[in-house]
């Protein structure tokens, strides 16, 4: 019977290597949408996360929210896909060299563009939500599988 680990607002459904093992066979898929009511929070947004394998071996989701003076939508979104390549990260700093690929869906399609192509070197301090994309460019560039 696969394990359920809770800790905090992460929640995983699986044995340890369910998410290694989906990456490596193409049958991880990731999914975030942000969130953000200006009329009730004005400055706090929020982002949930889900990884799951098609195969049913595993799932593993997260929520959290953030206080910013830069709230909005955009940054809700592009939050969760902080969130999803930090947690690629843990997966491929324990499992170096891991091939495979992973699919990324989000119904903001100009956040998962902004992601996509990054500069391959610095992100333009100027830049809206310069700090989450640089989070993610000097944490994330160099996974060692794919990510569609």
């Amino acid at each position: 019977m696969a394990a359920t680990v809770a800790v905090g607002n992460l929640t995983c459904v699986g044995d340890d290597d369910w998410l290694a093992a989906a990456i490596a066979d193409g049958t991880c898929i990731a999914v975030t949408d942000g969130s953000y009511m200006k009329d009730l929070y004005s400055n706090i947004l929020s982002a949930a996360v889900v990884l799951e394998c098609t195969k049913g071996t595993g799932r593993l989701w997260c929520s959290f929210s953030e206080a910013s003076e830069v709230a909005c939508s955009y940054r809700g979104e592009l939050l969760g896909l902080m969130a999803i390549h930090l947690i690629l990260l843990a997966i491929n700093e324990v499992n170096p060299g891991l091939g495979g690929s992973i699919h990324i869906y989000l119904d903001c399609l100009g956040a998962l563009d902004k992601v996509k192509n990054l500069p391959p070197s610095r992100i333009p301090s100027g830049l809206a939500h310069s700090d989450v994309l640089k989070n993610i460019l000097v944490n994330c560039s160099n996974l060692s599988f794919a990510r569609f």
